[in-house]
């Protein structure tokens, strides 16, 4: 700038020195030329006064470059120090930004455990009220607080401490890039899977441990059925045989000609019974067989049922059986007493008479044992601790899908809440951006009226300078325009005297 003021002077005062030089050999010529004096003086200004404007022009087209390349220079400045400002706004909002979504996140977890203990607090009430309906109203049953809360506890203490290193975090990582921001987002979504999957197996865990015990339980009390099973298939076994002894005993007191036919049909009737014990034998080994196979692959549900159906069948078998035994020994006799005639008629009411007294306890022994049958204390007991069971499980699983649901509604609130928070800050980025550009708009105006003011200021000044410099060469060449008229009146008068004097002169010669 000073470089180019130093040339602008040295211009103007080449115009100067040049404009006095050709002044002065425009005086010198006067002087050598005095009778074309006028046209001269007029032909010099109109020299004089051309070379003057082309200087002007010049001396605009430099100023106008100059000021341009100011011009240019002050917006290079303005723009870095516009990029600089925007840099910094950038970081401003991204810091804004982590430090809305971290309190967002604060108030839903303080939320979540305010309703935890809510839950907490009723389910303390209604124990409370079912202990003081059962206890009268004169005390209430001390609380004692299950495993499950405390867990829940834990669980939701280790929650709130990951989420105060994930708040610690965060303000850690405000000072970070967008690029180690990303790696931060990453890193969470991975410890929100890594915290799910833990819930999940330790769920998974207890419901495991509980499906064990009830396996263990059911085969206990399946083991000791099956062992009683076992007890009252050999009083059926010892009962087969005690009705055999009473037909081998009818059979056998018989004499005289039908011994042959009476062995022959002990013969038939023992081989028959033998058969049919062999067959019992074979059926109600069955489900000792199948037991092993079977068992192992059957629910409760089917284990249950499997062992009532087999009860019944072995009740209606002996009951068959015994029936059968009865009827093939009626027929017997009764064919024997029409082949032997009616001359033992005493003896026949005698064996009828122990039958009849015989084959009653036999009947109340099959009764006693088809009464223990039915009673089935195991499978009762089985029964009812497997509803209670049942009953246990499906609360745990109505509680678990409380749980669930609420965590669900949950996840959906704070997704709400974050798609809520992202378009704010869409919307604010948005503020922001147009904000940004109406703040450039009216830098750029500002500039351009800063910079026409200076252009104009400049133009003014100098063109006041150059028309002080013209007025005051105007003013020097009229002043030296006098001088040289008054010089130029001074010798045309000299010369007119000299003349005069010269005709007075010659005059005077002349007379």
């Amino acid at each position: 700038m000073g470089s180019e003021e130093v040339m602008e002077n040295s211009v103007l005062t080449d115009v100067s020195m040049s404009s006095c030089n050709g002044m002065m050999v425009q005086h010198t010529d006067g002087i050598e030329e005095s009778e074309n004096l006028g046209a001269d003086l007029l032909k010099d200004f109109d020299l004089c006064w051309e070379d003057f404007e082309d200087r002007l022009t010049v001396s605009r087209m430099v100023n106008d470059s100059v000021v341009k390349g100011m011009v240019s220079a002050v917006e290079q400045e303005a723009e870095q120090k516009i990029a600089q400002k925007e840099l910094e706004l950038t970081r401003l909002k991204a810091e804004l930004h982590l430090y809305h979504v971290g309190a967002d996140e604060n108030d839903s977890v303080k939320k979540l455990n305010k309703e935890i203990h809510k839950v907490k607090e009723s389910c303390s009430m209604r124990r409370r009220n079912s202990a003081s309906e059962i206890l009268g109203l004169s005390g209430i049953l001390p609380e004692k607080v299950p495993d499950k809360w405390s867990d829940m506890d834990r669980m939701l203490e280790d929650l709130g401490a990951t989420l105060d290193s994930f708040y610690k975090h965060t303000d850690d990582m405000v000072c970070f890039s967008k690029l180690s921001l990303f790696e931060w987002q990453q890193e969470r979504e991975f410890q929100a899977e890594i915290e799910g999957l833990v819930v999940q197996n330790y769920i998974r865990g207890l419901q495991e441990e509980f499906e064990q015990s009830l396996w263990d339980q059911n085969t206990q009390l399946f083991g000791n059925g099956s062992a009683s099973w076992l007890e009252k298939v050999k009083k059926l076994s010892s009962l087969r045989q005690e009705l055999d002894a009473i037909a081998k005993s009818l059979f056998v007191s018989e004499s005289g000609q039908l011994i042959s036919y009476g062995s022959f049909e002990h013969r038939m009737s023992s081989g028959h019974h033998v058969s049919n014990g062999n067959h019992d034998e074979s059926i109600i080994t069955m489900p000792e067989n199948l037991e092993a196979a079977q068992l192992k692959h059957m629910n409760r549900e089917e284990l249950f049922h499997y062992l009532k159906t087999e009860m019944t069948k072995m009740k209606r078998h002996h009951e068959s059986k015994v029936q059968e035994m009865t009827e093939e020994i009626f027929i017997l006799k009764r064919e024997y007493f029409k082949e032997r005639g009616s001359s033992l008629p005493v003896r026949k009411d005698k064996d009828l008479d122990i039958l009849r007294k015989k084959i009653p306890g036999v009947i109340l022994k099959l009764d006693d044992i088809l009464v223990e049958n039915e009673k089935m204390p195991f499978a009762s007991n089985n029964a009812e601790s497997l509803d209670s069971l049942k009953n246990r499980l499906e609360s745990l699983r109505l509680e678990n899908r409380e749980l669930r649901d609420l965590l669900a509604q949950k996840k959906r609130e704070i997704k709400l809440l974050s798609s809520q928070v992202s378009d704010a800050t869409e919307k604010m980025s948005q503020h922001s951006l147009t904000e940004v550009n109406l703040l450039r708009t009216i830098t750029n105006l500002k500039s351009l009226i800063d910079d026409t003011h200076i252009g104009t200021t400049i133009s003014e000044d100098l063109h006041k300078i150059l028309l002080k410099e013209l007025v005051g060469q105007i003013k020097c060449f009229t002043k030296e325009s006098d001088r040289e008229y008054d010089m130029m009146e001074g010798i045309d008068e000299i010369i007119f005297r000299e003349a005069a004097q010269n005709a007075k002169s010659a005059s005077k010669l002349g007379n």
